[in-house]
């Protein structure tokens, strides 16, 4: 069975843009462990990237290479990340960092009403222990006293 030039021509150009958008994905990992510096999320972000690109070489191979796996596709995806790490890496990765950002403000000012919401529960749960303690004693106080005097009558 022959390949034609067009069909070749469309294989390689979606092995690159494979490539390139495998590129892109590590940038985006790259963003999560640069803010989440534990070897945990660096373990998990390198295993979802490895899984994500065999996966995506799996299917370009199934789907586009006619159910055949090609060294020259994976050849290919190699060179469109690397074309992309020379070409668009850097601005790509400053406007990541730039959305990552605007995403941590609501999420930091997020976390700050959580904790002062849960601070005030804190207060109002202490409140409510002390009044109940301070209830109980008032309660135990007027019963002993009510036992004295029972005593005291005998």
């Amino acid at each position: 069975m022959e390949i034609t030039v067009s069909r070749q021509a469309l294989e390689a150009a979606a092995a690159l843009l494979l490539g390139a958008g495998a590129g892109a994905f590590y940038d985006i990992l790259r963003v999560i462990r640069r803010r989440l510096p534990l070897k945990i999320v660096t373990a998990a972000c390198d295993l979802i990237f490895s899984l994500a690109a065999f996966a995506a070489l799996f299917l370009l191979g199934m789907t586009l290479g006619g159910g055949r796996a090609r060294a020259l596709l994976c050849v290919l995806a190699v060179l469109g990340g690397a074309l992309y790490f020379l070409v668009l890496s850097r601005p790509a990765l400053y406007f990541m960092e730039g959305i990552a950002d605007l995403m941590g403000l609501p999420a930091a000012l997020l976390l700050n009403f959580a904790k002062k919401i849960a601070d005030l529960l804190k207060k109002l749960f202490i409140f409510a222990l002390g009044w109940y303690i301070f209830k109980e004693r008032i309660v135990m106080t007027g019963a002993r006293r009510s036992r004295r005097r029972l005593r005291r009558e005998d």
